[in-house]
């Protein structure tokens, strides 16, 4: 059988004794990153949704600013010649 952390448990039981939205939303922020909670708490939501929403939005932002360069790490981060290889077919058909 899987365990689960006793902060997680501890959640659960809180949720399942949560009667209004701002509680929730309380509890929800309490269970995500602070970077994430800062985000969450600039848009002001005032149901559980718009905290979920708020932070994906969030968590997307966040892995933009630094996703190039992991994809380029991945790929090998060089590109031929320095230029950009777009979907342009300027060098004609390719052979199949």
């Amino acid at each position: 059988m899987e365990s689960f952390g006793d902060a997680f448990l501890d959640l659960v039981e809180e949720i399942k004794d949560t009667s209004t939205p701002a509680d929730l939303i309380h509890i929800f922020k309490k269970a995500i990153p602070d970077v994430i909670c800062l985000e969450v708490n600039k848009k002001a939501p005032s149901t559980l949704e718009e905290a979920v929403e708020a932070a994906c939005i969030a968590v997307e932002t966040l892995e933009g600013r630094g996703g190039n360069r992991k994809r380029h790490a991945q790929t090998g981060g060089n590109r031929p010649n320095g230029k950009h290889q777009g979907g342009s077919n300027s060098d004609g058909p390719v052979p199949m």
